[in-house]
């Protein structure tokens, strides 16, 4: 008799679904993969960049070198504490079709952007906030000089999973250029693996990254002369984005009292905590975000604006992988009508001619022309944004309109 171990029933059940799991495996690596090949897709634009930009960072992960290149300076695993940097971005020219749409670094102008990034004190990052930003926006005409108090604009970005320092600071200061935002810019950096087979561990980083960027919203918040702070969450950095949105308001409810059933959340003196929250390609369970962070971003922004796009193949992927749709997808059925004004989605799907269907924040001039007049405060309704109305807004392909003042 063979002494031949006999076939178990487990084995049987290996057997039949092994194979089916690897493919699905293959094919979840392979779609991610081309994912981030369609990041860097290439689009010929005209025209000419400034010559420099400069983006601060805020991040939590694990500190390294104290002089070298971003990627060197910041590791992939989580940090004790928040770290402060400047990055000196050093943009190329480079041509574009129209001078009336956004830029868009892509391509060989994408490649040839370089970054000098440095450490710098919680104190100088506070200072670099503070200071008055140059330009004409800056000016004072009104009389003498320094009697008239600066207010300035902040936009904080959160890059999503298996972002790398460097490629997140570009993002941010491709949007920044793009879009004419031509003041402040601070990229939250948390602890990505920088693989695409790191998802889960990155989905559980991005977990533990919400306390850091609550603080360094905080930070921002207490600085004078901060007129509007503007949130930028791209994929899986909305979830740290609306999560620590929801977390810095539970700190300032007022504990209710005997004639109150619910804690009061205290609006500041300017109306809302924030100024616009933009969500592109959010990698959130849809009716998770109905049910418990649109009402709050409601009362803590002026606007919630929502891209997507129905073939967004990431996010695909993510509602098989976890049997929900996603905030990214499509738009919010069950959001009331009350707040409709204060959340609003944007379908992308015509605008979007990424392989993959997940980074048109970067790579559709129609969708920068839109983010751009959403920061200045736009609604959606407004005829100047060019979108055709359904039960959501959808972006029509053509060329983009004009440029509006911040």
């Amino acid at each position: 008799m063979s002494n031949a171990p006999q076939p178990t029933h487990y084995d049987a059940l290996v057997d039949v679904f092994w194979i089916p799991r690897i493919r699905w495996q293959v094919l979840f690596m392979l779609a991610l993969t081309l994912s981030a090949v369609s990041c860097t897709s290439c689009t010929r634009t005209i025209g000419t960049h400034p010559s420099s930009a400069v983006v601060l960072i805020a991040s939590d992960r694990q500190k390294l070198a104290a002089s070298k290149p971003l990627d060197l300076l910041l590791g992939v695993e989580r940090g004790m504490d928040l770290t402060f940097h400047r990055c000196l971005l050093s943009l190329p020219e480079v041509e574009r079709h129209d001078h009336s749409c956004p830029g868009m670094l892509l391509s060989d102008g994408r490649q040839r952007i370089r970054l000098v990034p440095e450490y710098i004190s919680e104190d100088s990052f506070r200072d670099d906030l503070a200071a008055a930003q140059p330009g004409p926006e800056t000016a004072d005409t009104s009389g003498t000089p320094g009697e008239q108090e600066i207010e300035q604009d902040v936009l904080v970005f959160v890059h999503g999973y298996a972002a790398e320092p460097h490629e997140a600071v570009i993002q941010a200061g491709q949007l920044a250029h793009d879009v004419n935002f031509h003041k402040k810019v601070i990229v939250f950096t948390w602890p990505t693996r920088g693989l695409y087979l790191s998802y889960f561990v990155d989905g559980i980083n991005a977990e533990w990254s919400v306390p850091d960027f609550v603080r360094l919203l905080e930070l921002v918040h207490g600085l004078p002369g901060t007129q509007r702070i503007h949130v930028v969450g791209h994929s899986m950095g909305a979830r740290i984005v609306v999560r620590g949105v929801k977390e810095f308001l539970a700190r300032r409810c007022v504990p209710p009292d005997d004639s109150a059933e619910v804690p009061v959340i205290p609006s500041p003196a300017g109306g809302k905590w924030f100024g616009q929250i933009v969500l592109v390609a959010p990698d959130e369970d849809t009716e998770v975000f109905e049910r418990s962070f649109a009402p709050i971003l409601a009362r803590a922004a002026a606007r919630t604006t929502i891209y997507f796009s129905t073939r967004d193949r990431a996010l695909d992927l993510a509602r098989w992988i976890f049997g929900y749709k996603r905030l990214g997808l499509g738009d919010c059925p069950r959001i009331s009508q009350a707040m409709l004004d204060q959340i609003q989605s944007i379908d992308a799907t015509q605008v979007d001619r990424g392989f993959f269907g997940h980074f048109y924040h970067i790579d559709s001039p129609e969708v920068l022309a839109d983010i751009q007049r959403v920061l200045a405060g736009q609604s959606a309704a407004d005829p100047q944004r060019r979108l055709e109305r359904k039960n959501y807004y959808q972006l029509l392909p053509g060329a983009p309109p004009p440029y509006v003042a911040h």
